[in-house]
């Protein structure tokens, strides 16, 4: 048996305590992103709490992910001729998805942008796992997307 105690003050005198009876691990969830975190554990005996070690000398750890994580296009790039009116788009993430809750996928024609935000053709993902986007509705031959 395990307890573990967590949180943000590098003394652990603020921390959340969660007591472990099964595992040689847990896992925590709801950390933010940027945040550094300390822990500690110690091992009781099972039926007897009183009966404890000494907590372990404290160590920390920083959530990744969030706002420096970062999508890069993997299909198509170098402006290529596709002979479908119903293409794919793929990418990939660098860094991590935590606290992103999915992806939107935005093609205006004919010129790029200098304001993303203005675009109005845009689909929402919220498969956080899915890295690729299949349109539904033809896209005109002859036609520059960016």
């Amino acid at each position: 048996m395990f307890s573990i105690q967590y949180g943000t003050d590098p003394t652990l005198t603020v921390n959340t305590q969660i007591n472990v009876i099964n595992n040689l691990f847990y896992q925590l969830s709801g950390l933010t992103p940027g945040t550094i975190y300390y822990w500690r554990v110690r091992s009781y005996e099972n039926g007897n709490p009183s009966n404890q070690s000494a907590w372990s000398s404290i160590e920390s750890f920083v959530v990744v992910g969030g706002l420096s994580s970062y999508t890069v296009a993997t299909w198509p790039v170098g402006n290529p001729t596709i002979y479908t009116d119903l293409p794919t788009l793929s990418w990939y993430v660098e860094g991590s998805t935590l606290v992103w809750s999915g992806y939107r996928v935005k093609w205006p024609a004919n010129t790029a942008p200098s304001d993303w935000a203005t675009v109005n053709n845009f689909d929402d993902i919220t498969n956080i796992n899915q890295t690729y986007y299949t349109f539904t509705s033809p896209l005109n031959y002859g036609t520059t997307y960016y």
